[in-house]
């Protein structure tokens, strides 16, 4: 059942949920327990996401981050409307997605604690907390020196978070560096807002482009012109245009990429564009990103060939 919340002083400006100078106002009830809500980056306020505000909820008394701070995000369209509907239905399927990893005990994928709907200017909107995390894995790469080892170690975490999805039939389909979130000191999967059901996933995604721009595998964008091409819902995918555990795999080699050199993989792939001199590494990600969904390594096989490459480099 959905726990029911409602605040007077949070009000929406355009998709935007604004917070009150006034502390006191940004108090929230929250299953029978008060929270103050905060920006999650205080000198970046507002959304983090298109379709989603996220806030810190924190111990009014304390008001600092601390090992029970929950961070809540906010579906940005109402219930009542009819409009933006399968946007809605996304954040729906992402908390059952959520909510499914937590029983299967995943470690490597972010924890959800509640789930329900809450009432801002008259209108309802779905919500959910999770766990908090300190960083995402962008600003974590850019605010630290991390050397090669941990860089692997940080591959390893957000590989061991896509395999708990891939075990209960989801596919992450945005896979990037804004997704990965650092909680606790460990690389977890966030953001599962575009996941697709490996089996009798009815959602119409019929025309839409499926992840960030940047970040797409071969097939999704295959998918996407040869949609707008036919401009029918009878279209058949094909299998080069059919997004599945392999088009994450692609998404995976681009993030690996980008975590070892900094930019994300484009066209032909040579070694020395790899700045990283390790033939076996290199060859890893090369086979992750190959055009050709039949050559393309699967996740067993990333797996089973990053190991020996990481105890490599911690025997370093």
């Amino acid at each position: 059942m959905s726990t029911i919340v409602t605040s007077q002083d949070l009000h929406f400006e355009g998709r935007q949920i604004i917070l009150s100078d006034d502390v006191y106002e940004n108090y929230i009830a929250l299953e029978g327990v008060d929270y103050e809500l905060q920006y999650l980056n205080l000198t970046s306020p507002g959304n983090k996401g298109g379709h989603s505000n996220v806030f810190l909820l924190l111990d009014p008394d304390i008001r600092e981050v601390d090992e029970y701070t929950l961070v809540l995000k906010v579906c940005n369209y109402p219930i009542e409307e009819k409009r933006d509907s399968i946007l809605r239905k996304r954040f729906l399927r992402e908390i059952a997605a959520l909510k499914k990893a937590k029983s299967a005990k995943s470690r490597g994928v972010i924890q959800i604690h509640s789930s329900g709907t809450i009432i801002i200017d008259t209108k309802s909107y779905h919500y959910y907390t999770m766990e908090y995390a300190s960083n995402d894995l962008t600003n974590h790469l850019s605010e630290n020196e991390i050397g090669t080892q941990q860089k692997i170690v940080l591959c390893k975490e957000i590989l061991r978070g896509i395999e708990d999805l891939h075990k209960i039939g989801i596919y992450h389909r945005d896979i990037k560096h804004d997704n990965m979130l650092i909680c606790g000191g460990q690389c977890k999967v966030g953001d599962l807002g575009l996941i697709r059901h490996r089996e009798n996933d009815t959602l119409n995604e019929y025309g839409n482009r499926i992840g960030a721009f940047g970040w797409e595998s071969p097939e999704v964008m295959n998918k996407y012109y040869a949609e707008r091409k036919k401009k029918t819902s009878n279209y058949q995918e094909s299998s080069n245009s059919l997004i599945d555990e392999k088009s994450d795999v692609f998404q995976l080699g681009k993030l690996f990429w980008y975590i070892f050199v900094g930019r994300i993989p484009v066209g032909q792939l040579d070694l020395s564009d790899f700045l990283l001199d390790d033939h076996d590494l290199f060859n890893l990600l090369r086979g992750m990103l190959l055009q050709s969904k039949e050559n393309r390594l699967d996740l067993p096989t990333v797996k089973k060939q990053l190991e020996p490459i990481a105890q490599r480099y911690y025997a370093a």
